[in-house]
């Protein structure tokens, strides 16, 4: 699912905090950027949810061990996702680094919570409506803060903003092949021991992915 999020909307989150953050520092209206933004978001989300229930089949039985909760909770974070990454390009065009903060501090506190259950029961099930739920959870948490009116900012321009797709296409692209690169990196190795499959292979895709996890942050650290 980070791969697939990462990978779709990173460049979206990536391109409305550009076009927002532009047009509000030359006293522009910024909400048709953000309107158009958000119609490519939902467009891409949809796309990606109906192709993870077109492919129910092999991801339910190929890749995740015939766990079909995981499928659904991987179609709901993808979508989940989506909101969360607009959110952020939202929150940080308007300068909002507190906004942004928060979207992350409930991503990891919602997870964390839902998740505990996993201390006294092994339950692919509660993993997946975990993560799934963090994805959403996150992108709502803004709206609850005080500081929710900086949002405002969006829409005191003067005079009405453009949004070039073109322009943003040729800003996004780059900004999507950068993530995808990353998340291979990350996610690639894992998914690679999944889908060769095999006894113990879910075990051993755990492992590497937490042995990468640890890398990074050691190297992260060293920093």
């Amino acid at each position: 699912m980070f791969l697939i999020a990462v990978l779709l909307f990173r460049p979206v989150e990536q391109t409305v905090s550009r076009a927002v953050a532009d047009q509000v520092a030359r006293g522009l209206d910024a909400r048709a950027a953000v309107r158009s933004a958000a119609w490519l978001a939902l467009a891409i989300a949809v796309l990606a949810v109906a192709a993870c229930l077109a492919a129910w089949e092999p991801l339910t039985n190929g890749l995740f061990g015939g766990h079909a909760a995981l499928t659904v909770a991987l179609a709901a974070g993808v979508a989940g996702y989506a909101i969360s990454y607009f959110a952020r390009g939202l929150v940080g065009g308007v300068r909002w680094f507190g906004g942004y903060g928060l979207v992350l501090l409930a991503d990891g506190g919602i997870r964390l919570v839902v998740a505990l259950p996993l201390l006294f029961v092994a339950s692919p099930t509660i993993a997946a409506v975990a993560i799934a739920a963090a994805a959403a959870g996150g992108a709502l948490a803004p709206l609850f803060s005080r500081d929710r009116r900086r949002l405002d900012a969006i829409g005191e321009g003067s005079e009405r903003g453009t949004f070039a797709v073109g322009a943003a296409a040729r800003f996004a692209l780059p900004a999507a092949v950068i993530a995808g690169c990353e998340q291979i990196l990350i996610s690639g190795g894992p998914l690679l021991v999944l889908i060769a499959g095999g006894e113990g292979a879910a075990a051993a895709a755990g492992v590497l992915f937490a042995a990468t996890l640890f890398v990074l942050l050691i190297g992260c650290a060293n920093l």
